[in-house]
């Protein structure tokens, strides 16, 4: 694995550091925002995190809890999403071990995490139900989900450089090639993103769409379109900045896909970050020490507010916000509508690992985007 990937795998792992007093916490968001300004390639900004040199998929081998997922489990992993505090995965109530985790996404069988082999640095994809089952799923080229299906889609390699898009449902286990194989430069991953019925991947120096259901490809509307490594694909569409390679971001815009329409523009108060929630209803931003939300389809600024820099939050699958409580001391869940809080009850510990929005780029990223 190279230095520049492992960068990009603990930059993009939405951690968010934990020193005795907020005002370090602040000043670490602040350098770190200031590293991942716009100018970045569009390249870097979809494959963030989870990525891996070969897609080995594994067996069906599940460890602990039964067979059937309880509704109240289920209903809690919605609400709740999940959150990694040091090795410990939260989910439903629930807590599993997984040592080095650098990334999290959202899918409707639960959530997958990716963390990295000791014995050959690649990275291997868990999936981890709301009962707090685990499923290994091996090493995945490249991973896009959405929180509203059990069907993912990873890239497959099938040769130097040459990759094949495979569509896989968690629920009934069936796999299905889409489209046909294309090779992508001398990357050895390839960075999905999804935003339903399209997945979007890097072939070559082109973003590409491709429908799930017909394996009909297309170009992306903008293809210089600003992102930062905090964004990527998701319901909402992408989310850009209104300027192609800006110094100092001013507004985010939401558009969608294929089109490129403008849903929505949201302006930045100085934190240089955003993120839209997974269910593409809400985009969080806001200044460099306090997070503001609104309404995607509205542009309305709702009730909550957080003391914290944007890129030290994360969402549930149904859009409330996951944010340390303002003493550092525990995990909240807060409503977007109502601006409420509920404490988890969970120490926030050195390290909290959070979903940063439909991050749906491989795990290649489970940190923010539409």
């Amino acid at each position: 694995m190279t230095d520049r990937l492992s960068t990009l795998l603990h930059d993009e792992a939405g951690g968010i550091p934990v020193p005795p007093a907020p005002g370090g916490v602040l000043a670490a968001g602040r350098r770190e925002v200031r590293r991942r300004r716009t100018r970045t390639a569009l390249a870097g900004a979809v494959a963030a995190a989870l990525v891996a040199v070969a897609a080995t998929v594994a067996v069906d081998r599940w460890t602990g809890g039964g067979d059937a997922i309880s509704p109240a489990d289920r209903t809690a992993y919605r609400e709740q999403g999940a959150w990694i505090v040091d090795d410990r995965l939260h989910i439903a109530g629930h807590t599993v071990r997984i040592p080095d985790a650098v990334g999290m996404l959202y899918t409707a069988q639960g959530v997958l995490v990716g963390s990295l082999d000791g014995d050959t640095s690649q990275q291997v994809v868990t999936l981890v139900t709301p009962d707090g089952r685990t499923r290994d799923l091996g090493h995945l080229g490249g991973v896009a989900a959405d929180p509203r299906s059990p069907e993912i889609v990873f890239a497959r390699s099938t040769g130097d450089h040459t990759w094949q898009l495979v569509t896989w449902d968690l629920a009934t286990d069936e796999q299905r090639p889409l489209g046909e194989p294309f090779e992508s430069g001398r990357s050895t991953s390839v960075a999905l993103g999804m935003s339903d019925p399209y997945v979007v991947f890097l072939r070559g120096q082109r973003m590409l769409t491709m429908d799930r259901h017909t394996g009909e490809t297309g170009s992306l509307p903008q293809q210089d379109i600003g992102l930062t490594l905090d964004q990527s694909f998701g319901p909402a569409g992408y989310l850009t900045s209104s300027e192609a390679s800006p110094e100092h971001v001013t507004e985010w815009l939401v558009r969608s896909l294929p089109d490129g329409r403008l849903v929505g523009s949201f302006p930045d108060d100085g934190a240089q970050a955003a993120s839209v929630s997974p269910d593409g209803r809400y985009l969080e931003t806001g200044s460099e020490d306090v997070v503001r939300v609104y309404d995607v389809a509205t542009g309305a600024r709702l009730p909550l507010e957080l003391p914290a820099h944007p890129t030290e939050v994360g969402w549930t699958p149904d859009g409330d916000l996951v944010a340390p409580s303002a003493d550092r001391d525990t995990v909240l869940v807060c409503s977007p509508t109502t601006g409420a809080c509920d404490d988890t009850g969970t120490p926030v510990g050195d390290r909290v690992t959070v979903v940063r929005g439909s991050v749906n780029s491989g795990l290649n990223a489970p940190t923010g985007g539409p």
